[in-house]
């Protein structure tokens, strides 16, 4: 019996031979290949019609289910949903007969669906978000690649939605101008924040939900992420990669926070004086003095590493070492010779040569890296007072230097307090409070007060429940008396 086909892609009509069904055919008009029905899709089509054709009913079947779903569950409102949303949609479906477009059963290429961009475009939103492991190219580099390890470095994770966009860009680039970190629109930057550590003594812990939670629920938007410089070159035994994941895991926090519209203060934290960590028989591996005088010369190799990954990112700023002490501040800045006594040091003692802090500053611009760099004081961070007696950085051609006290328990006057060791310092240069706590009183107004009063970039120590002072109870994210505190001065920041 010959078999009638009109063609899906231009309307002609044509007839071809019974024998040919389930056979290709070429529509003589425009070409298109197609699929000649079987005689059990013509049979299901004639049915398709006849159901079209046939009055329609609200199906008894819906009725009971809709009563069901009122009575069981008290839900009236769901039984009048479905009995008023469903006969629609069903009589829809029924009427629909056979399929005016083409199938993929019914010809040879199945056409691009409209929905394909909408879907390409969620699809990527995703997958800037949550990665499987990396594949980067420091792998390559170091004839290793990224091994498989704990979900708080960048493991396999489960799709989930973007960061929302925000209308208002990406983020700004920040200079130093006058006593102050600014935007390009001359706009004084408020940034406010706190210390999340881990990545000096480890792999990372936790630090891609603490982000989420310090900038969605506490309304951080500046974090001080605290390194090692031996972990950074993978000179530790936990890892045999050459550092490759450790950099990578740096590199996605910083992603992840520019895209929250969050600012990283990239920190120096931890170095073994004059050796690399895992060549130290001494220290077997392990930091048994985590902070030393001052940085050593593989502090060089790490910030002409560090500010070449992130040269010129605007959400990036340079925190060159941790909490320097016991030297001159010519030392301090132009470098030398130290010995340190120390019952784990070899012989009882380490010496190292320093570069000082003018050294890491030009080795950052060197790299073309014009982000803000910053320097910290002597006395544990704290003394600011060489900075205006002749001994503040030069920094030729960059955003600009700006200085870093840590503030714990110092009272404002006396020879020691704040308006002799920092305040000079503040009316003179940019500065930030790059670590502080509130003492047993639990409470942070007198050091927001003081910075408030300067307009001071702020960091409190520290988003983790098991190094002191801590901002937090558990990893349930519970704040401690002093975490309630700082996170009350977040959220009223967040206002102004």
């Amino acid at each position: 019996m010959p078999v009638s086909l009109t063609c899906p892609a231009c309307a002609a009509s044509f007839t071809l031979a019974d024998d040919l069904r389930g056979k290709k055919a070429v529509c003589p008009r425009c070409g298109r290949k197609m699929v000649i029905p079987s005689a059990g899709a013509a049979k299901r089509d004639e049915r398709r019609a006849a159901v079209a054709a046939a009055p329609r009913h609200f199906p008894r079947l819906w009725l009971v289910a809709a009563l069901l779903a009122a009575l069981t569950a008290g839900g009236i409102g769901a039984g009048i949903l479905v009995a008023t949303h469903w006969p629609g949609r069903h009589r829809g479906e029924q009427s629909a007969g056979p399929s005016e477009q083409p199938g993929p059963a019914e010809i040879d290429s199945v056409p691009p669906h409209q929905d394909a961009p909408d879907n390409e475009a969620a699809s990527q939103t995703i997958g800037t978000v949550l990665l499987s492991p990396p594949t980067h190219q420091d792998a390559a580099d170091n004839g290793a690649a990224p091994q498989t390890t704990k979900p708080d470095l960048i493991s396999p994770q489960k799709p989930q939605p973007g960061p929302p966009q925000n209308p208002s860009g990406p983020l700004p680039p920040l200079k130093v101008v006058g006593t102050y970190l600014t935007t390009p629109d001359g706009k004084v930057a408020r940034l406010r924040g706190v210390n999340l550590p881990t990545l000096e003594w480890g792999q990372g812990e936790n630090l891609f939900r603490s982000l989420d939670v310090c900038v969605d629920e506490w309304k951080v938007n500046f974090i001080r992420l605290t390194v090692s410089q031996d972990r950074w070159f993978g000179h530790t035994k936990e890892r045999k990669d050459g550092g490759a994941r450790y950099r990578q895991t740096v590199r996605e926090f910083v992603k992840r926070a520019a895209a929250k519209r969050c600012y990283v203060l990239l920190n120096l934290h931890f170095i073994d004086p004059g050796v690399w960590l895992d060549e130290d028989v001494a220290q077997k591996g392990q930091y048994l003095v985590w902070t030393h005088k001052m940085p050593d010369d593989h502090s060089v190799d790490f910030w002409a590493s560090a500010a070449k990954e992130f040269a010129n990112h605007p959400a990036v700023l340079f925190d060159l070492y941790n909490e320097p002490g016991n030297v001159s501040w010519a030392v301090w800045r132009d470098g030398g010779n130290l010995v340190e006594k120390h019952k784990n040091a070899p012989g009882g003692k380490w010496e190292y040569h320093s570069p000082g802090m003018q050294k890491l500053v030009d080795t950052c611009r060197a790299q073309g890296a014009k982000n803000i760099v910053v320097a910290e004081g002597l006395q544990w961070g704290y003394d600011l007072s060489g900075i205006v007696k002749g001994f503040a950085l030069k920094d030729p051609g960059g955003n600009g230097v700006a200085y870093s006290t840590h503030i714990y328990g110092k009272a404002k006057d006396g020879p020691n307090g704040l308006e002799v060791r920092v305040t000079p310092a503040v009316k003179e240069y940019a500065v930030l409070i790059g670590e502080f706590c509130a003492g047993k009183s639990n409470s942070v107004d007198p050091v927001v007060s003081y910075a408030d009063q300067y307009q001071l970039p702020w960091l409190a120590w520290c988003m983790h429940p098991g190094i002191k002072p801590r901002l937090i109870e558990n990893w349930k994210y519970q704040p401690t008396p002093y975490g309630e505190s700082v996170k009350k001065a977040l959220l009223e920041a967040a206002k102004r």
